[in-house]
C-alpha cells in the first residue's frame, strides 16, 4: 500500500548506492534533525521512516489524520465540523477506502507511526491520541487531501466560493487559475553553463510555514533513505512515505505546481424523481448519508447528518430548488492506484528511464525539472489534465449538466505534454507559469496544445528568473546559491524611473521626500534595504491588487506585457497623477508608522519560528517581481512575520559524487520541545545553505543520536 501512496504528489524515490545495515533499520539523526535511515528491506525502511516522522511531527500528524478521516469534530469538537463536512461532501474518505481496497499492501509505514506512539505515551496530548491507531488507508487519505482535495487542485475555500455563489443565485465562475503566488522556483543548468562542467539543479519550493495554521498539512520533512539498491535524499510532505524533491547518485529533480491551468469545471444539474437528468433520462445519484458525531465541551456528543451526493460529473456541492451544482476536478481512480509509475521513477537511472516513468500521467499537474550526471537537463509538464470535448462551452463558467457531450473524455496522454531536453539556452526554469518560457525568453511553440490551455504568459517572478539566468553567464553551485536569494524587484525596474521622474516634477513636499528615499534605494528587498518600505506603500496606493499578492494589472503600465519581449515589458506607468498621489500617501503612512522614511525592510518584515526571530528579506513575488518570496502577516511582536515562502531550498551539483547544500527554513520538526523547531532559521536568515551529508562517514561526524529499529 505505501508504494501506492506515490500516486499523489511529485514522488521520486531513486536508486543507487550500497550500504550494510543490521537487521531492522538504523536511524542516524544528524545535528539538524535529519533522519538518515539504513535498512535491508523496504518494510524495515518504511517502518523506521514512519517512526521518525512521528518523532518529529507526531502532534501535527495525529491532527491531520483526524481531519482526513472526517472525524475531527468527533475527536476535538465543533471547531472541526466545517472541515468534516467538506471532506465527506467531496468524497475523500470513500475514495481513500476504495483505493485502499484495491490492494491492502504493506502497512509498515503506519506500523512505525503506531509503534512510536505506543512506546512514547506521553509524547502527544491525550486528546490527539484519539486518532490512533493510524492505518495505511489514513496515509492514502492524507496524500489525497494534501495534493488533490486541499492543495494544488481544489481547496475548501475555493469550493465554498462556488457553493455560496450558487446558493445565492449569483453567476458561478470556476475556481480562477491563479499565478502560483505561493508556488515554487526551479532551475536546471546544463554543463555548458556550469563552471565545473556538471549539471546543476535548484530546488526551491514555496509553501506555508508552520505559523499558517490552516495550511500546516503542506509542511515539508527532510530525510535520507538508504537500501542496498537505493540512496535518495530530499524532502516530502509531512506524513507521506515519499520524497517530493531530491536526488540520488545519478539524477536530481524538482517540481513547481502548475496552477495557471484550469482543472475545475462546474455543472448545473436538473433534478428529477430523486435523481438528475442526463441525455433525456433520470440518473440516480450515488448517495451516501453520513452521521457526524460532534464532541461537546462537556464530553457528550451531538449528531449531525450529512447527505453526500455524487453525479457522473463529480461531487455535488449544493442543491437549490430543482437545480444542483456538481464539480469536476482531477481525482485518482483505482486503476491509477495500482500503477507502477512511481516505482519506475524510483528505479530510473538515466533520462530515458525517467521519462518513461512519467507515461501514466498520475500526478496532479506539475512542471518538472531534471538534471543528471550525464549532463542532461529536461523540463516536462506532467500530470492529470482534463481532456475536454469540443463544443460551444464556456469552461470558465457553469456547464450544462444534462448532456454527456459536456463531460470530460478522460485525461490527456503524456504524448501531448511539452518536453524540452538540453535546450540551446543551456538552462531550464519554472516559476509556476505555463511552459512557454521554460527554456528562455523566446517562447516555446506548443503545437497541438488544447484550446483551454493558457497563452504565453510570464508573471513578474518568471521575468526575474529569466533575467537572472540570462545575465549570469556561466555559473557555479555557489553562484546559484547566491542568485537564489536575489531580492531585486522587477516591478521597481519596470516603473521606478517613471515614479521618480513624475515625483520630481510634483510640487508636493511629501512626494519630494519619498523621491529622495527611493532615488537612493537599491531596488532590493534585503533586510537592510532602505526604501523598500516606501516603495511597498507606494505600490499599495497605486494599485490595491498588490495587497492580495497579485501583480499590477496590464492597464497599470504605459507599455503592457508583450509575449515576444518578456524581459523588456511591461514598463512605465499609465497614470502619472496616481503615481504622485501614491508617493504622497507613502510618505505620510511610513512617517506616521515608523517616525521616519529611512526604514530598512527588515524592520518591517521578520522571520519567526517559535522563539527564534530574525530580520526578514524577500517580498510577495508576483506583486513585486522578486525571486525570493516572502508572504508575511501581522504579529503581536511588531514586525510582520513570514507565513509562507521558501521552504526546502537545495542546490545540487551532479558531479561524481553528487553534492548538495540545502536549508529547510523552519527546521525539520514541529513537535513541541524538539530542538530542531526553527533551528535552521538563522542559516536561512543569513541567505545561506548548509552542507547535505549523504556519506556515512560525514553523517557519523555530525551525529546527534543513533536508533535501532
Amino acid at each position: 500500500m505505501w508504494r501506492r501512496v506515490g500516486l499523489a504528489f511529485f514522488v521520486v524515490l531513486a536508486v543507487m548506492g550500497t550500504h550494510r545495515a543490521a537487521a531492522g533499520a538504523e536511524i542516524l539523526w544528524d545535528d539538524w534533525g535529519v533522519p538518515h535511515i539504513y535498512a535491508q528491506t523496504e518494510a524495515d525502511l518504511m517502518s523506521a521512516w514512519g517512526w521518525a516522522q512521528m518523532h518529529s511531527h507526531g502532534s501535527l500528524l495525529l491532527e491531520q489524520i483526524g481531519i482526513v478521516r472526517g472525524r475531527a469534530a468527533e475527536y476535538w469538537g465543533e471547531a472541526y465540523l466545517d472541515s468534516d463536512r467538506y471532506v465527506w461532501t467531496m468524497g475523500l474518505p470513500r475514495l481513500a477506502a476504495r483505493l485502499a481496497a484495491t490492494d491492502p499492501g504493506d502497512s509498515s509505514f503506519a506500523d512505525g507511526m503506531n509503534a512510536y506512539a505506543a512506546e512514547h505515551p506521553d509524547a502527544f496530548p491525550e486528546a490527539l491520541r484519539a486518532a490512533l491507531p493510524i492505518t495505511m488507508e489514513d496515509i492514502l487519505a492524507l496524500a489525497l487531501y494534501d495534493e488533490f482535495f486541499n492543495g494544488m487542485v481544489v481547496t475548501p475555500q475555493s469550493m465554498a466560493g462556488l457553493r455560496d455563489a450558487f446558493l445565492a443565485g449569483e453567476a458561478v465562475r470556476d475556481v480562477t487559475p491563479d499565478r502560483g503566488d505561493k508556488g515554487s522556483n526551479g532551475w536546471a543548468i546544463g554543463p555548458a553553463r556550469s563552471a565545473r562542467g556538471h549539471a546543476l539543479l535548484l530546488a526551491n519550493p514555496h509553501a506555508p510555514w508552520p505559523s499558517l495554521q490552516e495550511a500546516r498539512h503542506l509542511l515539508l520533512y527532510e530525510a535520507h533513505l538508504v537500501l542496498p539498491a537505493m540512496n535518495v535524499y530530499g524532502a516530502g510532505l509531512v506524513g507521506l512515505p515519499v520524497l517530493s524533491f531530491g536526488f540520488n547518485d545519478r539524477l536530481a529533480w524538482t517540481v513547481t505546481s502548475a496552477p495557471v491551468f484550469d482543472f475545475v469545471d462546474s455543472y448545473v444539474l436538473t433534478l428529477a424523481d430523486g435523481g438528475y437528468l442526463l441525455d433525456g433520462r433520470v440518473v440516480a445519484f450515488d448517495r451516501h448519508d453520513e452521521i457526524l458525531r460532534v464532541r461537546q465541551d462537556d464530553g457528550t456528543f451531538r449528531e449531525e447528518a450529512v447527505q453526500v451526493l455524487r453525479s457522473v460529473h463529480g461531487p455535488v456541492l449544493a442543491v437549490r430548488g430543482e437545480r444542483a451544482l456538481a464539480v469536476a476536478f482531477p481525482e485518482p481512480g483505482p486503476e491509477e492506484a495500482e500503477t507502477p509509475q512511481f516505482w519506475r521513477m524510483m528505479e530510473a537511472t538515466d533520462l530515458d528511464s525517467f521519462l518513461a516513468s512519467l507515461q501514466d500521467q498520475n500526478l496532479f499537474a506539475v512542471n518538472l525539472l531534471y538534471a543528471d550526471r550525464e549532463g542532461h537537463i529536461a523540463y516536462v509538464l506532467s500530470g492529470i489534465f482534463p481532456d475536454r470535448p469540443e463544443g460551444p462551452y464556456d469552461w470558465s463558467g457553469t456547464l450544462p449538466g444534462d448532456t454527456s457531450a459536456a463531460l470530460w473524455r478522460g485525461k490527456l496522454p503524456f504524448a501531448m505534454m511539452p518536453v524540452v531536453i538540453d535546450p540551446e539556452s543551456g538552462y531550464l526554469q519554472s516559476a509556476n507559469e505555463p511552459p512557454h518560457y521554460a527554456a528562455g525568453p523566446a517562447p516555446l511553440q506548443l503545437e497541438g496544445a488544447p484550446a483551454d490551455w493558457p497563452q504565453p504568459t510570464a508573471w513578474p517572478r518568471t521575468r526575474r528568473s529569466l533575467t537572472l539566468l540570462e545575465q549570469s553567464g556561466t555559473v557555479s553551485a555557489e553562484d546559484v546559491e547566491r542568485l537564489k536569494f536575489d531580492t531585486r524587484s522587477g516591478l521597481a525596474d519596470a516603473v521606478l524611473d517613471t515614479v521618480l521622474e513624475v515625483g520630481r516634477q510634483a510640487g508636493s513636499p511629501q512626494a519630494q521626500r519619498a523621491v529622495e528615499v527611493l532615488a537612493s534605494w537599491d531596488r532590493r528587498f534585503d533586510s537592510d534595504s532602505v526604501g523598500a518600505v516606501v516603495f511597498a506603500f507606494w505600490a499599495m496606493s497605486y494599485d490595491a491588487s498588490i495587497l492580495g499578492g497579485s501583480p499590477f494589472p496590464a492597464d497599470a503600465y504605459a507599455v503592457p506585457f508583450d509575449p515576444a519581449d518578456p524581459l523588456g515589458t511591461p514598463h512605465g506607468l499609465a497614470d502619472p497623477a496616481r503615481a504622485v498621489a501614491g508617493l504622497e500617501f507613502a510618505a505620510r503612512a511610513v512617517q506616521d508608522t515608523f517616525g521616519t522614511l529611512q526604514v530598512p525592510w527588515g524592520a518591517f518584515v521578520g522571520f519567526r519560528v517559535g522563539e527564534r526571530a530574525f530580520q526578514g528579506f524577500g517580498a510577495p513575488p508576483e506583486a513585486f517581481g522578486v525571486f525570493s518570496p516572502n508572504f508575511a502577516a501581522p504579529t503581536p511582536q511588531g514586525p510582520l512575520a513570514t507565513v509562507a515562502g521558501d521552504t526546502w531550498v537545495a542546490v545540487i551539483e551532479l558531479g561524481d559524487p553528487v553534492t548538495a547544500r540545502a536549508v529547510l527554513s523552519y527546521g525539520n520538526a514541529t513537535q513541541a520541545g524538539d530542538p530542531h523547531v526553527g533551528d535552521q532559521l538563522e542559516i536561512y536568515a543569513a541567505k545561506s545553505l548548509r552542507p547535505v551529508w549523504r556519506d556515512r562517514t560525514e553523517i557519523e561526524a555530525h551525529l546527534e543520536r543513533r536508533e535501532q529499529r
